[in-house]
């Protein structure tokens, strides 16, 4: 609900338990990063736009797509970060 004065008030939808949804978990040098997705293929592009915004930083190769980097992210940094994607089921 909002807080500010005379703003509409809306609803946060409520989880389903038993909806899967999908976690990045992005591991570099200033901690740890969780974002949840509501399909794979969102978490997959969530992923690949950290790659694409910190791929220049690192020594990627130029004919290497963002997704194949992000599924070999913690090689190309020299474990210096990681990209990982699990799903997970909402618990009632």
């Amino acid at each position: 609900m909002s807080t500010e004065p005379n703003a509409p008030e809306t609803e946060t939808p409520t989880p389903t338990p038993g909806a899967q949804v999908w976690v990045l978990h992005y591991t570099h040098k200033h901690g740890d990063d969780i974002s949840v997705h509501a399909s794979a293929e969102a978490a997959q592009g969530a992923a690949n736009a950290l790659v694409s915004e910190y791929r220049a930083e690192f020594e990627v190769p130029a004919d290497l797509s963002n997704q194949d980097a992000s599924e070999d992210w913690y090689e190309l940094t020299n474990g210096r970060e990681n990209l990982e994607i699990t799903s997970a089921t909402i618990q009632g």
